[in-house]
């Protein structure tokens, strides 16, 4: 009773107000939560755009920054080896890849101030700087190698450092993708320990071949660096093979980034352990381990374009998805329209149309569909009606249908066999063109059934009927059950020597054709007799069923397995299998 009391207000506010007040007064009632939701949805997903496009370009400046402090590595090297060698290859590699450093350092510097990065251009005039006047000079020749390494190798720690806080401004530490959050944290935390062992492993071993021995300190720093190497070589391949089983990506197999570290630990092996002398060539050392760094590189460059291609297809989704969301509250906006304007009419058209239908389906029109346009109770009344005449109709289909189909095989029946026959010929002899008709018989038959027993025979009448199927091919084609173990193709406006090969293609498949019935294997043959006719009235019917029937005997009585061809007046044909 409370809640009639409370409903009742606006029962009697609905009655006084006409339908376009009333749908008025809902459609507003949804319009404005509706904008204000939408309106929600859609800064949701502009920011998320915009996130999207911010990572793209995070990870455009990570590949920058990486290819910059590739070359800060392999200036750092060259620049120790430098200081300690008077070799003038040394002194021109020195130059060039200063040169080359600074070119790359102004490129992303420039690049930097374009994206609004400034303090991350700053560093790099700073690290300009300090390339122009490295920690290493005159008066440190007594320091050790290790001294000098560590030196220069600070500006390498500070790029890395820079290159993490990059990534944090474009938020690419706390990506929600597991792969590309992993493949982040690889490239900017894991594998700079396994460059630095790879360093140590360079300059260490071309200072000491070049000098030609290892003092015992000197021995100290090898055993040092190879058990350094060795371990950063054991850490990334483990951590490669478990990001490996969680994303399957090949990408990221482990070998692909191991294999130089471990490379570089054979070299050191065999050159500066392994040996009695150190009598290998240091530039050949050198550049061997230089090289394996650059694939090493190129592996994490690989690994960062993948992360890239992520976000591109990240972008492309968010800007599809933010189109779309424009789309459709344009579409709402129209939508709501429409039904203002179509309210109208719906409820006017509604009554009209099923009296109407059900006018028609009471006259025997059952294809008359009962259409309203309302979601009402109406719509309920009209789906009921709609309802009800397609349970009269497919009753009827049904009934329909078991009147021409044969039970056990699935074909069309004697009786629809004759109704199709008779209106095929009516449409020939009004357009003058002819018909033909394959009447077969299953050979043998009766030892099938005296053999095997009934149930076989019916299974393999199945089987001829299925078969059948596939050689009535075309629309106007019927495969029907004459009779027993005969079968029957009317094919219209066809060639009788096509309807030959059609029989003969039949019998052949038959021929090569077995039946499995239990463990029982059964071969089956067919005899065909095939003949056609142009008529001239429905009393052709009896002539062409007769003609085919002799051209069936003779097939028979001929051997059988054999398809005749007979026309009506003519004499049969035979056609051997």
């Amino acid at each position: 009773m409370a809640l009639k009391s409370i409903i009742k207000p606006f029962y009697k506010f609905m009655n006084r107000l006409t339908y376009s007040s009333k749908f008025g007064v809902m459609m507003l009632l949804f319009a404005v939560p509706l904008v204000i939701l939408l309106s929600k949805i859609f800064l949701s997903s502009s920011l998320e755009l915009e996130q999207a496009r911010l990572h793209n370009q995070g990870v455009e400046t990570l590949q920058r920054s990486h290819a910059l402090i590739g070359k800060l590595e392999q200036w750092r090297d060259i620049a120790i080896l430098d200081f300690v060698s008077s070799d003038p290859e040394i002194k021109q590699l020195f130059e060039e890849s200063t040169q080359a450093l600074e070119q790359s350092l102004q490129q992303t510097e420039i690049y930097l101030r374009s994206e609004g990065q400034e303090n991350g251009a700053m560093y790099l005039q700073k690290l300009q700087k300090r390339v122009n006047s490295p920690s290493i000079a005159a008066g440190m020749e007594g320091v050790s190698i290790e001294i000098m390494f560590d030196n220069v190798h600070r500006y390498i720690e500070e790029a890395n450092d820079w290159q993490r806080q990059l990534a944090a401004l474009y938020g690419l530490l706390g990506v929600q993708d597991q792969q590309t959050y992993s493949v982040m944290n690889l490239v900017l935390y894991d594998t700079g320990d396994a460059y630095e062992s790879m360093a140590r492993a360079r300059v260490f071993g071309s200072f000491y071949l070049s000098s030609g021995f290892i003092d015992s300190s000197g021995i100290y720093v090898v055993d040092k660096t190879y058990a350094n190497l060795d371990k950063e070589s054991e850490k990334i391949a483990g951590k490669l093979s478990a990001l490996l089983l969680t994303s399957g990506s090949t990408e990221l197999s482990p070998d692909v980034f191991v294999k130089p570290l471990q490379g570089t630990l054979d070299i050191f092996d065999q050159q500066l352990i392994q040996v009695t002398s150190l009598d290998s060539n240091w530039r050949s050392y050198f550049n061997q381990i230089g090289t394996l760094r650059d694939q090493a590189r190129e592996t994490e460059a690989q690994w960062l374009f993948m992360a890239g291609r992520y976000f591109r297809d990240l972008e492309g989704q968010r800007e599809q998805e933010t189109l779309v969301l424009v789309a459709l509250t344009l579409l709402l906006v129209v939508v709501m329209m429409l039904l203002f304007a179509g309210f109208f009419y719906s409820v006017k058209n509604t009554i009209t149309r099923l009296v109407n239908s059900a006018e028609a389906v009471a006259g025997g029109d059952l294809d008359r569909v009962m259409q309203t346009q309302t979601r009402d109770e109406l719509s309920l009344l009209g789906k009921a009606l709609d309802h009800m005449r397609e349970q009269l109709k497919a009753r009827q289909v049904h009934l329909h249908q078991m009147s021409i189909t044969d039970g056990l095989t699935g074909l069309h029946n004697r009786t629809h066999f004759d109704q199709v026959l008779e209106a095929e010929i009516n449409k020939a002899v009004r357009k003058q063109y002819s018909v033909a008709l394959i009447l077969l018989d299953i050979d043998h038959f009766k030892s099938i059934n005296d053999n095997f027993g009934h149930l076989a025979g019916d299974e393999c009448l199945k089987f001829v009927a299925q078969l059948l199927k596939q050689f009535a091919k075309r629309a106007s084609d019927t495969a029907a059950r004459f009779g027993g173990e005969e079968f029957a193709i009317i094919l219209p406006d066809s060639p009788v020597e096509d309807c030959f090969a059609i029989a003969e293609q039949f019998r052949e498949s038959m021929q090569n054709s077995e039946i499995h019935y239990g463990d029982d294997v059964i071969k089956l043959t067919v005899s065909c007799g095939v003949t056609s006719v142009v008529p001239a009235s429905l009393a052709a019917i009896p002539d062409l069923i007769g003609t085919a029937d002799e051209a069936l005997y003779e097939a028979k009585r001929s051997g059988r397995n054999r398809t005749v061809l007979r026309k009506p007046g003519e004499e049969p044909i035979p056609k051997h299998g």
